[in-house]
């Protein structure tokens, strides 16, 4: 063990805007700390353990690692504590443990789709011809000795590595960071990501959100130098061209700011989008903007309307903002609804609607309280919790009701007690 445990400059890392602006009020419990220290131990530390990850990272449900970063590393951020410090880059020194890494043997470096536009390891072998080389890019069939108790996916994905490179600058983490973001493009079929484009568009919301979020990640941090910092920027860029020739310049945009790309709008028949999943984008495109790619400010600008007209709109009730999901067309072949008020009648029963919003009335109809939001309130991984990060960064004053939205959102009555599992505490700059 090290000697000398260093204590970070909070402000400056989050000043940085390096890290999203959590809430530095939090105090960490004591006993959570003592926890986390009690917990590292067993097969989950050990080689080809997985730390404090989810060997089943597609299940569902709320979860330590899922948040614009882990419990584990928020509460090391806040804490400065060695035990979560501890917990944090032991869980990232085993994220190698995960059957993602896929290195150039030529190159030694994570494999690149400029080399390998048609690899996949999705889709049928067909898929992967290349017709520039005449050569099939598939991957080699693996053997009976492959098989792992892990299965990753993009979806449900924590942050891997980042934090710990910030800190450290292992040369570990930095590769482990690149491999995640390189997977998430390169998993899917060559014709949906756009070959060597690496589009994110085809996978659910949330895995584009948290796919965003690693590629911006490992395209700011690498350095200057490297030969894959290019790379990585690039593909950051494809991304942003995607979104905003659909949604700011094509044809597929709409009033709401609601991504029906890939498997979005997939509730209820195809007519609901889920209002936690759309936050989580919109948390990771002000992310991007933060990281210093300026280029994300019109999808910022554009998909932050979603979250802040929820909570502003006159025609919308801003206590039914963190609904699980909200219907915001009338069929999955009809069109997306031009207004917040088309959206409440089609989500709210009737004698609610007839209600003044948040008065002791619709409190009452609802058996509720004044100012209590729908969807687990009190939880730090509630519904309204995932919400947080998104009106987060759309509270200033380049995004249309921004601070409007904050302001209501953060004046409700019940809110979460994030000291103990602050994944989703961040607030405005």
């Amino acid at each position: 063990e090290p000697a000398v445990h260093i204590k970070h400059d909070i402000d400056y890392l989050i000043d940085s805007y390096a890290i999203p602006n959590y809430d530095r009020s939090l105090i960490i419990p004591e006993t959570d700390l003592a926890s986390m220290e009690a917990n590292w131990t067993g097969t989950k530390t050990e080689p080809m353990g997985i730390g404090f990850a989810y060997a089943g990272m597609p299940a569902g449900g709320a979860r330590p690692d899922i948040g614009p970063l882990p419990r584990w590393s928020v509460r090391y951020l806040l804490s400065q504590d060695l035990r979560a410090k501890k917990v944090t880059l032991g869980t990232d020194n085993l994220a190698g443990s995960w059957s993602i890494h896929y290195r150039n043997k030529t190159t030694d470096l994570p494999i690149s789709l400029n080399d390998y536009p048609y690899m996949t390891l999705k889709g049928n072998y067909g898929d992967t011809y290349n017709p520039d080389t005449d050569e099939h890019e598939a991957f080699p069939s693996c053997g009976s000795d492959c098989a792992t108790p892990y299965n990753h996916d993009s979806a449900h994905q924590p942050s891997f590595a980042y934090l710990s490179y910030l800190v450290t600058g292992d040369h570990y983490y930095l590769e482990e960071l690149q491999f995640w973001a390189n997977y998430n493009m390169f998993e899917s079929n060559p014709h949906y990501r756009g070959f060597e484009k690496g589009w994110l568009k085809w996978g659910q919301l949330r895995g584009q959100a948290w796919s965003l979020r690693t590629l911006g990640q490992a395209a700011y941090i690498t350095p200057d130098t490297h030969m894959l910092k290019e790379y990585f920027v690039e593909r950051i860029g494809n991304n942003l061209a995607y979104y905003k020739d659909r949604y700011i310049d094509g044809s597929a945009t709409n009033s709401l700011g609601v991504i029906t790309n890939g498997y979005s709008v997939v509730y209820n028949s195809s007519r609901g989008t889920a209002t936690w999943q759309e936050a989580f984008f919109t948390w990771s495109s002000g992310y991007l903007v933060e990281l210093g790619f300026t280029e994300a400010q019109p999808l910022l600008t554009w998909k932050a309307q979603f979250p802040t007209s929820l909570m502003t709109d006159p025609g919308f009730c801003w206590l039914f903002a963190s609904s699980y999901y909200l219907n915001v067309r009338d069929s999955s072949s009809s069109a997306i609804y031009t207004t917040f008020s088309e959206v409440y009648e089609a989500n709210i029963a009737p004698n609610i609607r007839a209600l003044p919003c948040d008065s002791q009335e619709m409190a009452d109809e609802r058996n509720a309280q004044i100012g209590q939001m729908s969807d687990n309130d009190h939880s730090p991984t509630g519904y309204p919790a995932n919400l947080q990060p998104a009106l987060a960064v759309s509270a200033k004053a380049t995004i249309p009701n921004g601070v409007s939205a904050w302001n209501i959102f953060d004046n409700r009555s019940i809110k979460p007690d994030y000291s103990s599992y602050p994944n989703f505490a961040i607030v405005p700059r």
